[in-house]
């Protein structure tokens, strides 16, 4: 049910991801994606990320992230901000009984 939420990363391109990054604008401690974002993401594309799924899993933990950095010489910063930024795509869910005056079962079965 939750998957029907939110966006297919599998089917959010590369291209359509740095579109989006080149034509927005970022908060201060995100502008670092902008950076040579034409030369950092052809790296990405011969590391063989081409969607935002790619991304997530290969940037996923802060091990795997500093591992991608050392293969693709990617500063490790900037890929720990594109991690951020990913992640924010798909936000955690919280559940409804963590609301202040929402009952955790309001009706009886």
């Amino acid at each position: 049910m939750a998957d029907d939420y939110y966006i297919d990363l599998k089917k959010y391109s590369l291209r359509k991801f740095k579109d989006e990054l080149k034509g927005s604008e970022l908060l201060p401690s995100r502008k670092i994606l902008k950076e040579q974002i034409d030369e950092r993401f052809k790296i990405l594309e011969d590391n063989g990320i081409y969607n935002l799924q790619d991304l997530s899993i290969s940037l996923k933990t802060p091990k795997k992230a500093r591992e991608f950095a050392e293969k693709s010489d990617l500063p490790a910063d900037y890929l720990l901000i594109l991690r951020r930024e990913v992640n924010s795509y798909t936000p955690k869910p919280v559940n409804l009984e963590k609301f202040p005056g929402v009952k955790k079962k309001p009706y009886p079965d």
